[in-house]
């Protein structure tokens, strides 16, 4: 009965240990928040009132000029050449 006992504990103690590994493990690929802020809290409150309240307007996009560009870069660009290709590309596009 001892012995019993004493299987008991340990198959408690391992199992106790495994699940805390596991969740240790999650825990550590798991996303982290990034702030998103420029400000430091610190300046949050030296910005003049309004501007931090101000609308930001998305600009619009031209849904046949994406995807006449993204079908103009879509080649392989192994050389020098290829690469030299997309960079005038997208600088006359620009």
């Amino acid at each position: 009965m001892r012995k019993l006992g004493i299987w008991l504990a340990l198959s408690i103690i391992t199992a106790i240990g495994v699940i805390t590994g596991w969740n240790w493990h999650l825990i550590q690929f798991r996303p982290q928040a990034v702030e998103t802020s420029f400000r430091h809290r610190s300046e949050a409150n030296d910005f003049p009132k309004g501007l931090s309240d101000a609308p930001v307007i998305a600009p619009s996009i031209n849904s046949d000029r994406l995807i006449a560009d993204v079908t103009a870069l879509s080649f392989k660009r192994f050389s020098e050449t290829d690469r030299e290709q997309a960079r005038s590309y997208i600088v006359r596009k620009l």
